[in-house]
């Protein structure tokens, strides 16, 4: 008797930069996983923008004193898309940057750690630091570990031959699919 393998249903979610996220575009993925009714939900990072403490906002929106607002919307967000799974991103890694630029003594403060600032423990949310295998042969970059390629997929497929590993990433904002086959001893 032949054993069936179950496949598991994912749906990842990838840079929502709230507040700048499309309200409408999350309501209806937040349908569609209600719906679905996935094995695991993904998010691949840059799920807060934090503008307000990023290079770009020095002398402009560093004084709009909307980062509470702007977590507690993410919060909001990563709830209502049921995210299980967070990756370690660029814009969720400017909270250390402008800590470490800034205001050095406030490292190692529980609550400005990305995990605690986003209550990831509250919504049953695990933070991965490093690339996430989610399922065999499978692993979750955000993209900005490596060179960005100007096609889309391409910095995916880079990270895939790093890895050895299929994988899911965002940061480039564009939508790609590629392959590559290596083999070694004819496997």
């Amino acid at each position: 008797m032949k054993m069936r393998m179950k496949i598991k249903r994912i749906v990842v979610i990838s840079d929502l930069q709230v507040p700048f996220h499309d309200k409408k575009a999350v309501r209806n993925v937040a349908q569609f996983i209600r719906k679905y009714k996935p094995d695991d939900v993904l998010c691949v990072g840059d799920e807060i923008d934090f503008q307000t403490i990023s290079r770009w906002s020095t002398g402009r929106d560093e004084w709009s004193g909307s980062i509470g607002r702007d977590r507690d919307e993410t919060v909001r967000v990563l709830a209502e898309l049921q995210v299980r799974h967070l990756s370690r991103s660029n814009h969720g890694a400017r909270l250390y940057n402008a800590l470490s630029k800034r205001l050095p003594g406030l490292i190692g403060l529980p609550e400005l750690t990305i995990e605690k600032f986003l209550h990831l423990d509250d919504l049953g949310i695990t933070y991965h630091s490093k690339p996430y295998q989610f399922h065999d042969g499978w692993v979750m970059v955000h993209g900005d570990e490596q060179s960005i390629k100007p096609q889309g997929g391409l910095t995916a497929l880079e990270s895939a031959k790093r890895h050895g590993l299929s994988v899911v990433c965002g940061h480039t904002h564009r939508q790609g699919i590629s392959s590559f086959t290596t083999a070694s001893g004819g496997v």
